[in-house]
């Protein structure tokens, strides 16, 4: 490789960190607030323990709104992770960019390849999840996807550096127990979607912060 071609991809990786550097901690945070108002839900018993995932079993040959409602009037337990996954990632919109952050990331192509990498990931855990349900296995989504969404976030750490690399390896803890354990998997959604967002905040809060020598 010649010394133009080497510092022009050191120029690259340089751009790519520093563009990806708009993820906000704050984001990160913010995405754990639906997730705690759902386990709130769950411990005063407001749900009536419709969107347990330990609870659930679909009578055979289930018609497709079963999968959406239980008994015809509750949500289940993919329709309440739905509506926090929806308004986890409109918080992160709202907290993520602002002013010309937003604008910056947003027509950086390494942003846009980073998260049609992490949406790739997880359209994987659609029809598995479905898969899994049409058996009788529905104690087992959290685990695949906690995993998923791990190997989705570990997936980012090649522009992200360390923070998503930790965060990863938390969701893909949090899933191996929920897999291993299915009558804890409701409490590991929590637990990872909660605590693997947390660990995402604070490492980045800590990997912003000046360093003395030069930043990262």
């Amino acid at each position: 490789m010649s010394r133009e071609a080497l510092l022009e991809e050191i120029k690259r990786y340089q751009e790519m960190r520093a563009q990806y550097s708009h993820t906000q901690p704050r984001a990160a945070f913010a995405v754990t607030l639906p997730v705690i108002a759902l386990c709130l839900l769950q411990v005063l018993g407001v749900d009536s323990g419709s969107t347990r995932f330990a609870n659930w079993k679909l009578a055979e040959n289930a018609e497709l709104s079963s999968f959406f409602l239980v008994n015809g009037s509750e949500l289940s337990p993919i329709s309440a992770w739905l509506i926090v996954f929806v308004a986890a990632a409109l918080l992160y919109g709202v907290s993520a960019f602002r002013g010309k952050s937003r604008r910056d990331a947003l027509e950086s192509s390494v942003t846009r390849n980073a998260y049609i990498t992490m949406i790739g990931v997880l359209l994987a855990a659609v029809p598995l999840t479905f898969r899994l349900l049409v058996i009788g296995n529905a104690g087992f989504i959290p685990g695949l996807w906690l995993m998923v969404y791990g190997l989705g976030v570990w997936s980012l750490r090649y522009v992200g550096g360390w923070p998503f690399r930790a965060a990863g390896v938390v969701f893909g803890i949090a899933g191996t127990i929920a897999a291993l354990s299915p009558m804890l998997c409701d409490w590991m959604l929590y637990a990872g979607f909660g605590a693997g967002h947390l660990v995402l905040a604070l490492a980045l809060f800590v990997s912003r912060k000046p360093h003395a020598g030069g930043a990262r």
